[in-house]
């Protein structure tokens, strides 16, 4: 399944991991992306990759809103819609 989402956050969710790769298109500012060592803020531009199986969390800073677009993909999806050099990156 190949599908996305356009959308406001308002509110952290939790820390979560899933079987598809997600790629995320922010924006705005007023969250980041928070992984086990790293976080990542949303800034206008940013595109950030997510492969699956990496637990992540969306966070948004107090009375925000974070505007993103996100892109998920099956492995199946993978094979048929990334080259073989992007699919050694996810």
């Amino acid at each position: 399944m190949f599908w996305s989402l356009k959308a406001k956050i308002s509110a952290t969710a939790s820390v979560h991991s899933h079987g598809i790769a997600e790629l995320i298109l922010c924006y705005g500012d007023g969250g980041y992306l928070k992984g086990k060592d790293y976080n990542i803020d949303f800034k206008p531009g940013r595109t950030l990759l997510i492969p699956p199986g990496v637990q992540h969390q969306v966070v948004v800073a107090d009375k925000m809103q974070a505007m993103i677009k996100i892109f998920c993909m099956s492995p199946s999806d993978m094979q048929q819609f990334l080259s073989p050099v992007q699919m050694s990156t996810v």
